[in-house]
């Protein structure tokens, strides 16, 4: 004999695995987010060594 069981929303079993899925999407999104941060620091650190190039270079053109 098969019992069903009836698992609604104030079930604790099912509030843990909602929580965990939760938790693995946001762990997901949190990630995402640290390699978009870390890819623009990045890009910050290359636009402000081109900035500085580009500096040194009209600084000697204007000097001559």
């Amino acid at each position: 004999m098969d019992i069903e069981i009836h698992r609604g929303p104030l079930d604790l079993t099912r509030r843990v695995e909602d929580l965990e899925k939760q938790k693995k999407i946001l762990q997901s999104a949190c990630r995402r987010a640290g390699e978009k941060i870390a890819d623009l620091v990045k890009e910050e650190k290359e636009l402000k060594d081109t900035i500085k190039k580009l500096e040194k270079h009209f600084m000697k053109r204007s000097l001559i």
